[in-house]
């Protein structure tokens, strides 16, 4: 049985990732160095920014991605929930709560400060309070305000970031 580690024995740890060619087997296979190391645009086949201005905008539009995205599950959540009684009946509509809170918060964070600076009607300190809360304290998060946050804070701020 393989547990998807390479260098059997020689006190090599390499991890693989099947298909795609790392530097290391790159170098294995042509027993040369390789020309530059593998990079995530590489992989995903996606151009690297040219510039730093592209590549901050790049990381917001990003950011905004995985706001609204993180939005949209908590609609999905919102709708199968249905009532706060219900949703705190659900483990599991509570945690991807929670979770979707989290991602939001963290995106937040990634945020460049101009971006947010010029947004000062977003509450951007309380989304990264909440984040926290969810993240290292979850056993002490109030149901209420979070189905709230669901409910209300969120769709708000999806639309004040699609409005900007």
């Amino acid at each position: 049985m393989t547990n998807g580690k390479t260098g059997g024995g020689r006190g090599t740890n390499q991890h693989r990732i099947r298909g795609v060619a790392t530097p290391n087997t790159q170098q294995r296979r042509s027993g040369r160095e390789p020309a530059n190391e593998l990079t995530l645009a590489d992989i995903i086949g996606a151009p690297p920014a040219t510039n730093e201005t592209e590549s901050e905008e790049s990381e917001i539009r990003h950011r905004l991605w995985q706001i609204g995205d993180s939005a949209e599950l908590c609609a999905e959540i919102v709708a199968q929930a249905v009532t706060v009684g219900t949703f705190n009946d659900s483990r599991v509509h509570l945690a991807a709560a929670m979770q979707a809170i989290a991602n939001i918060g963290e995106a937040v964070r990634h945020l460049p400060d101009n971006f947010k600076a010029a947004r000062p009607d977003i509450p951007w300190t309380a989304i990264r309070g909440l984040r926290n809360r969810v993240s290292h304290g979850y056993d002490t998060v109030d149901v209420d305000i979070l189905w709230r946050t669901i409910t209300t804070s969120v769709p708000e701020l999806a639309e004040q970031l699609a409005a900007s």
